[in-house]
């Protein structure tokens, strides 16, 4: 999908300095302090409005804020018909094959798959906001900080064991290494170091890239506090969904409403235009159709396999309860892999949408467009 945001030569910024300061960059910084207030200062464990709140209303719905970048665009739908067709359903095939191996194959792939998607887009965010620097070696090491800020975390993890899951109990293989927690926390901090320094001697005459840093600092406040700093769920749960879900909520809704200000037909649902709904007296509806989507999601999932949230959802038990016993494998198989698809899918569309190797060099010119999405 092509999305065109105007770009000044000299500014880095998407939107604006205040919307991008707000909704993208700050943040992995206001979820590591309510981490550090709430999981750690206040010892909170997520109830049923920490659920509601957090799994809902930012990370179910993020998931399908992709829609409006995709099957909700005809124009999109027109231009890549294919992809927007195998994807969910070789996604579905794909899962269904893996659960064959079980339920913590199932598992183990989708948290994969998930953390994956989570590393990337910091990395894309990141490129995002340098798009036109030319500097090479300052690129290498702007690669090597955002993955190790990321990565190294993550093997610490594997190598002591955490408290929390990433989905659900033994997802991620452990198999306690001191050594290598060492070295994944030396690798940390050598990549964020390295970041650092690199930024302090760049060559003279180097724009300083503000919102740049910001995403590499919130990506390493954010995965340091909440895997490597603390072993509490509540801490991981806020710093993980809010750090990743709020700024994609954000960055969609930026590149569609940039996209449809430009474009003389450009269609959702193929019915209405888009450049009267991506306004921002809208954005509550954008918002609300998300949240709607995440709760009926949620909703399922835990009318036909959990059952932890009665409150919530009180009608899930008495009207899904009756569909199945997706404790049977044979059940199981066909249902969880369907269950999971619009996650899976959201993954397998934003390798595409997102792609660091079609990220825009600026433009020349604040009259001129770069495209953030190749076509």
């Amino acid at each position: 999908m092509s999305a065109d945001i105007p770009r000044d030569a000299e500014s880095p910024w998407l939107h604006s300095p205040l919307v991008d300061s707000l909704f993208v960059l700050a943040p992995p910084f206001l979820a590591v302090l309510a981490a550090l207030v709430f999981g750690v200062g206040w010892g909170w464990e997520m109830g049923a409005g920490g659920f509601l709140l957090l799994v809902v209303c930012v990370d179910v719905a993020h998931v399908y804020a992709t829609i409006f970048r995709t099957y909700l665009d005809f124009d999109e739908l027109r231009r890549r018909p294919l992809l927007y067709t195998l994807a969910p359903v070789l996604s579905y095939a794909g899962f269904v094959l893996v659960f064959a191996g079980g339920w913590s194959l199932f598992w183990r792939c989708l948290a994969y798959f998930a953390a994956f998607h989570f590393v990337r887009q910091c990395y894309g965010l990141m490129r995002l906001y340098g798009r036109g620097e030319t500097w090479a070696v300052g690129r290498r090491i702007d690669a090597f900080a955002i993955y190790g800020v990321t990565l190294f975390p993550l093997l610490y993890w594997h190598a002591v064991g955490r408290a929390f899951p990433w989905f659900v109990e033994g997802d991620f293989l452990a198999f306690e290494s001191p050594g290598l927690a060492r070295f994944a926390l030396a690798g940390f901090w050598a990549s964020l170091l390295g970041f650092v320094g690199k930024e302090a001697l760049a060559p003279r005459g180097m724009r300083r890239n503000l919102p740049k840093t910001l995403i590499v600092l919130g990506s390493a406040a954010a995965w340091g506090v909440g895997i490597l700093a603390f072993d509490r769920d509540a801490v991981f749960t806020i710093t993980n969904i809010v750090a990743h879900g709020v700024p994609y909520l954000a960055l969609v809704w930026i590149v569609a409403s940039k996209q449809a200000a430009r474009s003389e037909r450009a269609e959702l649902l193929g019915r209405f235009s888009a450049r009267s709904f991506f306004r921002k007296r809208y954005i509550p509806l954008y918002l609300l159709v998300l949240i709607t989507l995440g709760y009926l999601e949620e909703a399922i999932w835990d009318g036909l396999l959990w059952d932890a949230y009665p409150s919530l959802f009180p009608l899930a038990s008495p009207l899904l309860g009756s569909l199945g016993d997706v404790d049977d494998v044979g059940v199981a198989r066909w249902i969880m892999p369907l269950l999971a698809l619009p996650q899976v899918t959201h993954y397998v569309l934003d390798g595409f949408l997102w792609r660091s190797k079609s990220l825009p060099t600026p433009a020349s010119s604040a009259s001129e467009a770069v495209q953030l999405v190749p076509g």
